[in-house]
């Protein structure tokens, strides 16, 4: 594994190849500059097995909403991860049916970046306007969750019953 490092702003890039095996390793790194001034420290440098996922959730998974009114809805997004990640959260209508699909223009947000420690849960608040001319039927649309770090990924369905 290949880690590229800045170091304090100077103008010098270094490649260091760390293990690709798990385990508890250290980083000793020496540094000379231009008037023979030295400098030495040791940072941790641990390499993990990733285990665990993300969890994402609607909340409520079914709402009543009149038209031309507003309803609030939760996205829940757990990192069940031993790790802290990032993670791309996006509310779409991707592999619905169209004649099911709500119209994303309806909602507050679409898309937002979270970064969640191991283990930590947060709950995303969303507005949802449904226009006054909306037709009284079900409308669904997908709660997708995507970390940045590794191929996990989520999602949930949520129903929209216009009234």
């Amino acid at each position: 594994m290949k880690r590229l490092f800045l170091i304090l702003g100077i103008v010098a890039l270094v490649c260091i190849t760390a293990p690709a095996l798990v385990g508890s390793y250290s980083l000793s790194i020496n540094s000379t500059d231009a008037a023979e001034n030295t400098a030495n420290t040791s940072v941790p440098d641990p390499v993990v097995q990733i285990s665990g996922g993300a969890n994402i959730a609607v909340s409520p998974r079914a709402s009543s909403v009149e038209a031309g009114k507003t309803v609030d809805l939760n996205i829940k997004v757990k990192n069940t991860q031993n790790i802290d990640d990032t993670f791309e959260v996006k509310i779409s209508v991707n592999e619905l049916p169209a004649s099911y699909q709500a119209d994303l223009s309806w909602f507050e947000w679409t898309e937002k970046t979270i970064t969640l420690k191991s283990g930590e849960e947060v709950l995303l608040p969303v507005k949802v306007t449904v226009p006054g001319d909306a037709l009284a039927e079900r409308k669904l649309f997908r709660a997708n969750v995507k970390s940045e770090t590794s191929s996990i990924s989520g999602f949930d369905t949520g129903y929209l019953t216009i009234t």
